[in-house]
């Protein structure tokens, strides 16, 4: 079931069908757009969430 903002739960997300919506140019075009919006607005955000280096909250 979403969450209030409409994102499914980890477990009912198939990884098959999200690998297929990035294999569609149109798709893989806005993602690699956001990616370069978020890192001109918020440089080395995206490589510490890469490597899980973001504190969590206790």
């Amino acid at each position: 079931m979403p969450d209030a903002e409409g994102h499914p739960e980890i477990g009912e997300m198939d990884l098959g069908s999200v690998f297929a919506a990035l294999a569609d140019p149109l798709r893989r075009k806005v993602v690699s757009l956001r990616r370069d919006d978020l890192q001109e607005r918020f440089p080395g955000l995206l490589d510490l969430v890469a490597d899980g280096s973001l504190p969590t909250s206790a």
